[in-house]
């Protein structure tokens, strides 16, 4: 995913643009993978993004999906949708219902080709008994250009502490984008971290999955012996240890 650059709060962009790597979206054969914790990505998006590191082959954004707030017409919203209603101690607090614009999901159709790599689909046209080239035809004339569909958001009940307290209310007003850029840089201004430096990935570039290592099996460690039962002069004194609030039984 490539997103042009409009403006750097801390650190330093690679240039005008800058290309990150994020798993999940369309597989070209009409089914989309989305990624628990992974932000859904679309082209035309724009938002507003804390990047770790563009190197971490699981996400390159702080907290991952917490590390992005989405913007609409000059509003906040946090990766959920839900408004932005201010920051508290460097914390984000968001609250309300996600805009229907945000829950929606847009990606282009699949050419008819790449459809029939599908199983389920070359499955289906075979119980419909239908020939590939009839079903070109239809495909081609009456399927969508863009597929949409309406993401109802999950709002987690715990979050990490970049993204608290979110909660459904339906008359919260979000927060406009100048004002929370205002109130970032002056968080961002106390920040003792070193500013990153983030570089584009390649997107051409061969994704290699890792390397999983064998370790030698640790040895068992000993276990102490099992304790011996307690007498009855002993669970007595532990009972009346008990009864006796905690305190010290003194035997007569």
């Amino acid at each position: 995913m490539t997103y042009g650059i409009e403006r750097v709060l801390r650190g330093k962009a690679p240039g005008g643009e800058i290309t990150m790597r994020f798993v999940g979206g369309p597989d070209g054969r009409g089914r989309f993978l989305t990624v628990s914790g992974v932000p859904v990505i679309q082209e035309g998006d724009r938002d507003l993004l804390f990047v770790a590191s563009t190197e971490d082959p699981s996400c390159p954004l702080v907290f991952c999906e917490y590390g992005r707030y989405r913007i609409l017409n000059e509003d906040v919203f946090d990766t959920h949708g839900s408004p932005v209603l201010a920051i508290d101690k460097a914390v984000v607090i968001s609250r309300g219902a996600s805009p229907r614009e945000l829950q929606r999901l847009r990606f282009p159709a699949p050419q008819f080709n790449e459809l029939l790599q599908n199983p389920e689909v070359a499955a289906q046209l075979k119980a419909q008994n239908m020939s590939e080239d009839d079903a070109r035809r239809r495909y081609e004339a009456e399927a969508p250009k863009v597929i949409e569909v309406e993401v109802l958001q999950d709002v987690p009940v715990a979050a990490p502490a970049a993204q608290v307290d979110s909660r459904t209310t339906p008359d919260a007003r979000s927060m406009p984008l100048s004002q929370l850029t205002s109130e970032l840089q002056v968080v961002l201004r106390r920040s003792k971290r070193k500013p990153v430096d983030v570089r584009s990935i390649d997107p051409d570039a061969e994704i290699v999955p890792a390397r999983l290592t064998v370790a030698e099996p640790q040895q068992p460690q000993a276990r102490s012996p099992a304790r011996r039962p307690a007498s009855e002069a002993e669970a007595a004194e532990s009972r009346a240890f008990e009864q006796n609030e905690y305190n010290p039984v003194l035997r007569k």
